[in-house]
């Protein structure tokens, strides 16, 4: 039954039957199953998303998953069922790390990025917030792959009238999944984000000088600097060259830089800033001092 994801119209009518058997021990998978088969086909039908939270609690060994993940190969017939779904989804960790699934609908990627945005902004003054709505998924379409990528452009471009650094975070994990997903192989690939990777380059830098607004004794190093480690160790060459061309300059990057490592006392923080600095420098007098 798991595997079959696919019922006839005709059949529908029958099979809603089964969403009584939720409360029944024996008989509830077939209520799980029909609950996700209903919201494939767009249904309105009351209690699917009670029954499908229950369902991912209930289901350990995750039967369901293919059920699951055949949900984002299909254009949604109802995105607003859908929507609750996929966020029910990210809020059971234990499910959600068993799902890896891509993109290959507009409708779907316009409400991962409308989640991921509630989700920085109500979690913005957490220490632990919930981890990023995009990391079920590992691909997305090409046309999906220029969609997304004007999408953060005209982001970064319309006034901020966020509060915080939302704006900025919102980019971030956005980049940080672009540079882990898409195959940018190529200096032709990159190019492609060039313009992403100086909005980078700038947050980054802005972010160092913005130091009076950071407690280094208790915060952890947002994902910025993390980020920049993991992009330069791909492709310092063009990191680099961000930098140099930006309106900073290198040395002043280099300086804030500087200033921000000794201001931070996390040990775990110092080091990938270490790594980082090498990776821009090699073995400076500086480093040695870092270090």
């Amino acid at each position: 039954m798991y595997r079959c994801s696919i019922i006839e119209r005709k059949a529908l009518s029958i099979i809603e039957k089964w969403r009584d058997y939720r409360m029944d021990k024996d008989l509830r998978y077939f209520a799980y199953y029909t609950a996700l088969i209903l919201v494939k086909e767009g249904s309105n039908s009351p209690n699917l998303i009670e029954i499908i939270k229950k369902a991912l609690v209930i289901n350990t060994k995750f039967h369901l998953k293919n059920i699951i993940t055949d949900l984002f190969y299909v254009r949604p017939v109802n995105p607003t069922i859908f929507r609750q779904v996929f966020a029910t989804l990210h809020q059971n960790i234990p499910y959600s790390s068993q799902i890896d699934v891509g993109i290959y609908f507009k409708e779907i990627l316009e409400f991962i990025l409308s989640l991921e945005l509630e989700r920085i902004t109500s979690n913005i003054h957490h220490k632990n917030i919930t981890k990023p709505y995009l990391l079920i998924t590992n691909y997305c379409s090409e046309d999906l792959e220029v969609y997304l990528r004007q999408y953060l452009l005209e982001f970064m471009q319309i006034e901020n009238t966020l509060q915080h650094n939302i704006k900025e975070e919102h980019f971030a994990i956005i980049f940080k999944w672009i540079i882990e997903i898409w195959n940018l192989s190529s200096d032709q690939d990159l190019e492609v984000i060039v313009q992403l990777i100086d909005i980078f380059i700038v947050n980054l830098y802005n972010y160092l000088c913005n130091k009076e607004n950071i407690d280094y004794l208790t915060d952890f190093m947002p994902n910025y600097v993390d980020i920049a480690l993991q992009f330069c160790e791909r492709n310092l060459h063009v990191s680099r060259s961000a930098i140099k061309n930006c309106s900073f300059g290198e040395e002043k990057f280099r300086k804030e830089y500087l200033l921000y490592f000794y201001q931070t006392n996390n040990l775990a923080d110092r080091k990938i800033l270490v790594q980082l600095y090498a990776a821009f420098d090699g073995i400076t007098n500086e480093l040695v001092e870092m270090d």
